[in-house]
């Protein structure tokens, strides 16, 4: 029999791993820690505030998976990193985990998070959202002293949510 209990908005299940309960408010918390100065970028910290939500407590090891895609995939001006994270963070609880496994549900959730991205902020792409070119110091300063990191932090919390919402609609993580 399984007991479970709430302490300091942690759940924990008999003696399996803690869960820590990942609503709107610890993602803004979250987000704001890890993605600030040179810490972690966008897709970075959306990766893993996604894995966080899994109780995963040695994750940051998975950063490296999202360096890539950091600033609209390696200043290319790309699709935004932090849905590219969101992306990743769905494919750790929904992906392959053998060969021969079908992505139907892993597909339909990244079509769905990709859509309330684009209808909350009118497109996915990095340029369009930030107006910064990465590939030169001026669009790089103009990141760090325009304010548009905070803008980056908002999309990178709008889609880390999408994605938590999406995996707890789908029983991919306890609501």
């Amino acid at each position: 029999m399984l007991r479970v209990t709430y302490q300091d908005r942690i759940l924990t299940i008999a003696n399996r791993k803690m869960v820590r309960i990942m609503n709107e408010s610890r993602i803004q918390e979250r987000v704001s820690v890890l993605f600030k100065g040179e810490a972690f970028c966008c897709a970075e910290t959306a990766l893993l505030v996604m894995i966080e939500a899994s109780g995963e407590e040695d994750h940051l090891e998975y950063a490296k998976f999202a360096s890539g895609l950091c600033a609209g995939v390696s200043r290319t001006g790309g699709k935004c990193g932090a849905l590219y994270g969101t992306i990743m963070g769905l494919g750790y609880y929904a992906g392959k985990k053998q060969e021969g496994e079908k992505t139907e549900e892993l597909f339909a959730m990244v079509q769905r998070c990709e859509e309330k991205f684009a209808d909350r902020f009118g497109t996915n792409n990095c340029w369009d959202l930030t107006e910064c070119d990465f590939k030169t110091e001026a669009g790089r300063e103009k990141f760090k002293n325009d304010g548009v990191i905070t803008k980056c932090r908002e999309y990178t919390i709008f889609a880390v949510t999408q994605g938590v919402n999406l995996l707890k609609a789908e029983g991919l993580l306890i609501k």
